[in-house]
Protein backbone atom coordinates (compact mmCIF):
# COMPACT_ATOMS: atom_id res chain seq x y z
CA UNK A 1 0.00 0.00 0.00
CA UNK A 2 1.32 3.32 -0.92
CA UNK A 3 2.51 6.04 2.02
CA UNK A 4 -0.24 8.83 3.01
CA UNK A 5 0.51 11.72 1.38
CA UNK A 6 -1.29 14.97 2.67
CA UNK A 7 -2.72 16.91 -0.42
CA UNK A 8 -5.45 19.03 -1.18
CA UNK A 9 -8.60 17.44 -2.34
CA UNK A 10 -10.19 18.94 -5.24
CA UNK A 11 -12.53 16.60 -6.35
CA UNK A 12 -15.29 14.32 -5.22
CA UNK A 13 -15.73 10.79 -5.97
CA UNK A 14 -19.39 9.72 -5.10
CA UNK A 15 -19.61 5.93 -5.27
CA UNK A 16 -23.76 4.13 -5.24
CA UNK A 17 -25.69 1.34 -6.78
CA UNK A 18 -28.36 -0.95 -7.41
CA UNK A 19 -31.10 1.06 -5.92
CA UNK A 20 -32.77 4.78 -5.78
CA UNK A 21 -32.12 4.69 -1.95
CA UNK A 22 -28.33 4.44 -2.39
CA UNK A 23 -27.95 6.87 -5.53
CA UNK A 24 -30.84 9.99 -4.93
CA UNK A 25 -28.76 10.76 -1.54
CA UNK A 26 -25.45 10.43 -3.49
CA UNK A 27 -26.81 13.03 -6.12
CA UNK A 28 -28.35 15.30 -3.55
CA UNK A 29 -24.86 15.41 -1.97
CA UNK A 30 -23.37 16.29 -5.27
CA UNK A 31 -25.46 18.84 -6.52
CA UNK A 32 -24.82 20.78 -3.22
CA UNK A 33 -20.77 20.66 -3.61
CA UNK A 34 -18.85 23.38 -5.18
CA UNK A 35 -16.07 21.05 -5.94
CA UNK A 36 -15.61 18.67 -8.98
CA UNK A 37 -17.20 15.42 -8.99
CA UNK A 38 -17.86 12.50 -10.53
CA UNK A 39 -20.55 9.17 -9.45
CA UNK A 40 -19.14 5.42 -10.00
CA UNK A 41 -22.04 3.54 -10.34
CA UNK A 42 -23.30 0.02 -11.87
CA UNK A 43 -24.10 -0.44 -15.63
CA UNK A 44 -27.50 -1.50 -14.93
CA UNK A 45 -30.12 0.15 -16.80
CA UNK A 46 -32.27 1.37 -13.87
CA UNK A 47 -28.86 3.06 -11.96
CA UNK A 48 -28.26 4.97 -15.63
CA UNK A 49 -31.66 6.46 -15.88
CA UNK A 50 -31.83 7.83 -12.30
CA UNK A 51 -28.67 9.51 -12.82
CA UNK A 52 -30.29 11.18 -16.68
CA UNK A 53 -32.85 12.24 -15.04
CA UNK A 54 -31.46 13.78 -11.99
CA UNK A 55 -27.73 14.95 -12.35
CA UNK A 56 -27.02 14.43 -16.15
CA UNK A 57 -24.08 16.79 -16.49
CA UNK A 58 -21.88 14.17 -13.37
CA UNK A 59 -18.84 12.63 -15.21
CA UNK A 60 -19.88 8.67 -14.51
CA UNK A 61 -17.64 5.68 -14.65
CA UNK A 62 -20.03 2.17 -14.85
CA UNK A 63 -19.11 -0.77 -13.35
CA UNK A 64 -20.44 -4.05 -14.18
CA UNK A 65 -21.06 -5.81 -10.93
CA UNK A 66 -24.41 -7.17 -9.94
CA UNK A 67 -25.53 -7.71 -6.07
CA UNK A 68 -24.35 -10.90 -4.57
CA UNK A 69 -25.37 -13.73 -6.55
CA UNK A 70 -26.02 -17.49 -5.31
CA UNK A 71 -23.09 -19.78 -4.24
CA UNK A 72 -23.39 -21.71 -7.83
CA UNK A 73 -22.17 -18.26 -9.33
CA UNK A 74 -19.99 -16.55 -6.87
CA UNK A 75 -16.95 -17.55 -9.02
CA UNK A 76 -18.33 -14.78 -12.15
CA UNK A 77 -18.84 -12.66 -9.55
CA UNK A 78 -15.67 -12.02 -7.60
CA UNK A 79 -14.13 -11.82 -11.21
CA UNK A 80 -16.27 -9.01 -11.99
CA UNK A 81 -15.43 -8.01 -7.94
CA UNK A 82 -11.57 -7.94 -9.28
CA UNK A 83 -12.35 -6.26 -12.72
CA UNK A 84 -14.45 -3.36 -10.67
CA UNK A 85 -11.44 -2.85 -8.22
CA UNK A 86 -8.81 -2.45 -10.90
CA UNK A 87 -11.35 0.01 -12.88
CA UNK A 88 -11.26 1.90 -9.86
CA UNK A 89 -7.65 2.37 -9.75
CA UNK A 90 -7.42 3.45 -13.30
CA UNK A 91 -10.57 6.04 -12.62
CA UNK A 92 -8.56 7.19 -9.36
CA UNK A 93 -5.42 7.48 -10.98
CA UNK A 94 -6.87 9.71 -13.98
CA UNK A 95 -9.13 11.41 -11.24
CA UNK A 96 -6.25 12.74 -9.38
CA UNK A 97 -6.41 14.73 -6.04
CA UNK A 98 -10.25 13.59 -4.71
CA UNK A 99 -12.11 11.77 -2.10
CA UNK A 100 -14.63 9.11 -2.02
CA UNK A 101 -17.75 9.42 -0.51
CA UNK A 102 -19.82 6.06 -0.35
CA UNK A 103 -24.06 6.34 0.25
CA UNK A 104 -24.30 2.28 0.11
CA UNK A 105 -24.73 -0.84 -2.00
CA UNK A 106 -22.23 -3.58 -2.84
CA UNK A 107 -20.58 -2.04 -5.44
CA UNK A 108 -18.72 -0.16 -2.70
CA UNK A 109 -16.63 -2.38 -1.69
CA UNK A 110 -14.14 -2.80 -4.32
CA UNK A 111 -14.31 1.17 -5.04
CA UNK A 112 -13.64 1.97 -1.53
CA UNK A 113 -11.26 -0.89 -1.56
CA UNK A 114 -9.24 0.78 -5.13
CA UNK A 115 -9.69 3.65 -2.71
CA UNK A 116 -7.90 2.80 -0.20
CA UNK A 117 -5.21 1.36 -1.57
CA UNK A 118 -4.30 4.69 -3.21
CA UNK A 119 -4.85 6.46 0.04
CA UNK A 120 -7.27 8.24 -0.40
CA UNK A 121 -9.79 9.73 2.06
CA UNK A 122 -13.22 7.40 2.66
CA UNK A 123 -16.40 8.75 4.56
CA UNK A 124 -19.20 6.42 4.45
CA UNK A 125 -22.91 7.37 4.92
CA UNK A 126 -25.56 5.41 6.59
CA UNK A 127 -29.13 5.99 6.28
CA UNK A 128 -30.56 2.84 8.85
CA UNK A 129 -30.84 2.37 12.06
CA UNK A 130 -28.88 -1.28 11.48
CA UNK A 131 -25.98 -0.80 9.19
CA UNK A 132 -25.81 -2.97 6.31
CA UNK A 133 -22.59 -5.11 5.47
CA UNK A 134 -21.01 -2.94 3.10
CA UNK A 135 -21.11 -0.48 5.99
CA UNK A 136 -20.09 -3.04 8.20
CA UNK A 137 -16.65 -3.83 5.82
CA UNK A 138 -15.77 -0.46 5.33
CA UNK A 139 -16.03 1.28 8.01
CA UNK A 140 -12.67 0.15 9.28
CA UNK A 141 -11.05 1.40 6.43
CA UNK A 142 -13.23 4.62 6.25
CA UNK A 143 -11.77 7.93 7.43
CA UNK A 144 -15.43 8.89 8.89
CA UNK A 145 -18.80 7.87 8.90
CA UNK A 146 -22.22 9.87 8.75
CA UNK A 147 -25.48 8.75 10.20
CA UNK A 148 -28.84 9.70 10.95
CA UNK A 149 -29.98 7.90 13.47
CA UNK A 150 -27.91 8.07 17.28
CA UNK A 151 -29.01 4.35 17.82
CA UNK A 152 -26.56 3.55 14.16
CA UNK A 153 -23.84 4.17 17.18
CA UNK A 154 -24.19 0.91 18.74
CA UNK A 155 -23.53 -0.99 15.34
CA UNK A 156 -20.60 0.55 14.51
CA UNK A 157 -16.83 0.80 16.05
CA UNK A 158 -15.54 3.95 13.72
CA UNK A 159 -14.18 6.35 16.19
CA UNK A 160 -15.04 9.60 13.50
CA UNK A 161 -18.67 9.66 13.46
CA UNK A 162 -21.43 12.07 12.94
CA UNK A 163 -24.93 12.39 13.29
CA UNK A 164 -26.64 14.57 10.27
CA UNK A 165 -29.82 14.87 8.99
CA UNK A 166 -31.09 12.97 5.48
CA UNK A 167 -29.71 14.82 2.71
CA UNK A 168 -32.95 15.10 0.58
CA UNK A 169 -33.48 16.39 -2.52
CA UNK A 170 -35.68 18.75 -1.97
CA UNK A 171 -35.37 22.27 -0.54
CA UNK A 172 -36.95 23.31 2.57
CA UNK A 173 -40.54 23.20 3.17
CA UNK A 174 -43.01 25.82 2.27
CA UNK A 175 -46.70 25.72 2.92
CA UNK A 176 -48.69 25.61 -0.54
CA UNK A 177 -49.52 28.83 -2.52
CA UNK A 178 -53.48 29.47 -2.84
CA UNK A 179 -52.54 29.04 -7.10
CA UNK A 180 -50.79 25.38 -5.80
CA UNK A 181 -54.30 24.76 -3.82
CA UNK A 182 -56.22 25.78 -6.23
CA UNK A 183 -54.78 23.85 -9.26
CA UNK A 184 -54.39 20.50 -6.98
CA UNK A 185 -58.01 20.79 -6.33
CA UNK A 186 -58.66 21.12 -10.12
CA UNK A 187 -57.06 18.23 -10.73
CA UNK A 188 -57.64 16.07 -8.04
CA UNK A 189 -60.49 17.01 -5.98
CA UNK A 190 -61.85 19.92 -2.97
CA UNK A 191 -62.04 16.70 -1.23
CA UNK A 192 -61.17 18.08 3.19
CA UNK A 193 -58.38 15.44 3.16
CA UNK A 194 -55.52 14.57 0.98
CA UNK A 195 -54.08 10.89 1.76
CA UNK A 196 -51.30 10.16 -0.32
CA UNK A 197 -49.75 5.98 -0.55
CA UNK A 198 -46.39 5.34 -1.78
CA UNK A 199 -45.63 1.63 -2.57
CA UNK A 200 -42.13 2.04 -3.36
CA UNK A 201 -39.96 -0.28 -5.79
CA UNK A 202 -40.24 -3.54 -2.92
CA UNK A 203 -43.29 -4.82 -1.39
CA UNK A 204 -45.45 -2.41 -2.87
CA UNK A 205 -48.19 -5.12 -3.62
CA UNK A 206 -48.48 -6.27 -0.63
CA UNK A 207 -49.00 -2.22 1.12
CA UNK A 208 -51.56 -2.19 -1.73
CA UNK A 209 -53.47 -5.24 -0.73
CA UNK A 210 -53.37 -4.24 2.96
CA UNK A 211 -54.76 -0.56 1.92
CA UNK A 212 -57.40 -1.74 -0.55
CA UNK A 213 -58.57 -4.18 1.91
CA UNK A 214 -59.09 -1.43 4.56
CA UNK A 215 -60.69 0.68 2.09
CA UNK A 216 -63.11 -2.20 0.88
CA UNK A 217 -64.27 -2.27 4.67
CA UNK A 218 -63.46 1.38 6.37
CA UNK A 219 -63.97 3.80 3.41
CA UNK A 220 -63.58 7.42 5.23
CA UNK A 221 -65.59 9.93 3.30
CA UNK A 222 -64.44 13.63 1.91
CA UNK A 223 -61.12 11.89 0.94
CA UNK A 224 -58.78 12.57 -2.02
CA UNK A 225 -56.19 9.84 -2.62
CA UNK A 226 -52.84 9.44 -4.36
CA UNK A 227 -51.97 6.27 -4.11
CA UNK A 228 -48.24 5.39 -6.21
CA UNK A 229 -49.09 1.52 -6.61
CA UNK A 230 -45.26 0.51 -8.77
CA UNK A 231 -45.86 -2.59 -11.23
CA UNK A 232 -49.67 -3.31 -9.62
CA UNK A 233 -51.48 -0.19 -11.06
CA UNK A 234 -54.26 -2.23 -13.18
CA UNK A 235 -55.92 -3.87 -10.29
CA UNK A 236 -55.33 -0.92 -7.60
CA UNK A 237 -56.99 1.10 -10.34
CA UNK A 238 -60.04 -0.99 -10.49
CA UNK A 239 -60.73 -0.94 -7.28
CA UNK A 240 -61.05 2.56 -6.83
CA UNK A 241 -63.37 2.57 -9.53
CA UNK A 242 -65.45 -0.27 -8.57
CA UNK A 243 -65.66 1.56 -4.95
CA UNK A 244 -66.58 4.68 -6.64
CA UNK A 245 -63.70 6.15 -4.52
CA UNK A 246 -61.73 9.72 -5.62
CA UNK A 247 -58.46 7.85 -6.17
CA UNK A 248 -55.51 9.15 -8.63
CA UNK A 249 -52.93 6.10 -9.06
CA UNK A 250 -49.70 6.19 -10.57
CA UNK A 251 -47.37 3.64 -10.82
CA UNK A 252 -44.37 6.19 -10.38
CA UNK A 253 -44.54 9.60 -9.46
CA UNK A 254 -41.17 11.55 -10.44
CA UNK A 255 -41.52 13.78 -7.56
CA UNK A 256 -43.79 13.32 -4.80
CA UNK A 257 -42.70 17.16 -3.35
CA UNK A 258 -45.81 18.92 -4.41
CA UNK A 259 -47.89 16.03 -3.23
CA UNK A 260 -46.22 16.07 -0.27
CA UNK A 261 -47.32 19.66 0.24
CA UNK A 262 -50.61 19.30 -0.02
CA UNK A 263 -50.96 15.59 2.30
CA UNK A 264 -52.72 15.24 5.35
CA UNK A 265 -51.71 11.80 5.83
CA UNK A 266 -48.68 9.65 4.17
CA UNK A 267 -48.53 6.31 4.26
CA UNK A 268 -45.37 4.69 3.08
CA UNK A 269 -42.94 2.15 4.12
CA UNK A 270 -40.14 2.85 6.21
CA UNK A 271 -36.80 3.23 3.93
CA UNK A 272 -34.88 5.84 5.42
CA UNK A 273 -35.62 8.20 2.13
CA UNK A 274 -39.29 7.39 2.43
CA UNK A 275 -38.98 8.21 6.28
CA UNK A 276 -36.95 11.55 5.05
CA UNK A 277 -39.36 12.84 2.91
CA UNK A 278 -42.77 12.03 4.95
CA UNK A 279 -40.75 13.82 7.64
CA UNK A 280 -40.36 16.73 5.33
CA UNK A 281 -44.18 17.57 5.18
CA UNK A 282 -46.68 18.65 7.48
CA UNK A 283 -48.59 15.78 7.19
CA UNK A 284 -49.20 12.77 9.72
CA UNK A 285 -46.92 9.80 8.83
CA UNK A 286 -47.92 6.03 8.84
CA UNK A 287 -45.37 3.65 8.28
CA UNK A 288 -45.94 0.05 7.28
CA UNK A 289 -42.77 -1.25 7.35
CA UNK A 290 -41.33 -4.25 5.00
CA UNK A 291 -40.38 -7.25 7.60
CA UNK A 292 -38.09 -9.92 6.98
CA UNK A 293 -35.70 -7.52 4.68
CA UNK A 294 -31.65 -6.74 4.97
CA UNK A 295 -32.25 -7.68 9.00
CA UNK A 296 -35.57 -6.03 9.47
CA UNK A 297 -33.95 -2.52 8.71
CA UNK A 298 -37.24 -1.10 7.63
CA UNK A 299 -38.94 -2.21 11.27
CA UNK A 300 -35.80 -0.36 13.03
CA UNK A 301 -36.21 2.59 11.20
CA UNK A 302 -39.74 2.73 11.70
CA UNK A 303 -39.32 2.04 15.67
CA UNK A 304 -36.25 4.67 16.15
CA UNK A 305 -38.14 7.66 13.58
CA UNK A 306 -41.47 6.76 15.99
CA UNK A 307 -39.45 7.05 19.08
CA UNK A 308 -38.27 10.81 17.94
CA UNK A 309 -41.32 12.09 16.65
CA UNK A 310 -43.88 10.49 18.91
CA UNK A 311 -46.99 12.93 17.55
CA UNK A 312 -46.26 12.57 14.06
CA UNK A 313 -44.98 9.33 13.06
CA UNK A 314 -47.46 6.08 13.33
CA UNK A 315 -46.78 2.43 12.69
CA UNK A 316 -48.82 -0.04 10.98
CA UNK A 317 -48.26 -3.77 10.74
CA UNK A 318 -52.00 -4.93 9.65
CA UNK A 319 -55.45 -3.57 9.00
CA UNK A 320 -56.60 -3.54 12.52
CA UNK A 321 -53.55 -0.84 12.80
CA UNK A 322 -54.50 1.20 9.67
CA UNK A 323 -57.91 0.74 10.57
CA UNK A 324 -57.48 2.96 14.37
CA UNK A 325 -54.71 4.97 13.12
CA UNK A 326 -56.81 6.37 9.98
CA UNK A 327 -59.87 6.55 11.64
CA UNK A 328 -58.26 8.79 14.72
CA UNK A 329 -56.48 10.71 11.98
CA UNK A 330 -58.81 11.64 9.26
CA UNK A 331 -60.55 12.92 12.16
CA UNK A 332 -57.70 14.73 13.37
CA UNK A 333 -56.36 16.88 10.44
Amino acid sequence: MLDKVELKEDKIVYVAAHSGGHIIPALSLAKKEKLAKSLITSSQLLDKKIVAKNCPELNCCYLNLPHTPPLKHSLGWLIKFFYSFFKSIIFFLKTGKCKVVSTGGVLSLPVCLAAKTLNKTIELYEFNVTPGKTTKILEKIADKVFIIYDKTREHLTNKNIEKIDYPIKWGDYTDPSEIEKHDFANKYGANKKVIIIVGGSQGARSLNKLILDYLDKFYPKDITIIHQTGPHIKECTEFYKQHNINAHTFEFIDDLEPFYKMADIIISRAGAGAIAEGLWSKAQLVLVPLQGVANNHQVENALATQNEYPKKVFIANDMDDIKNILVDKVQDV
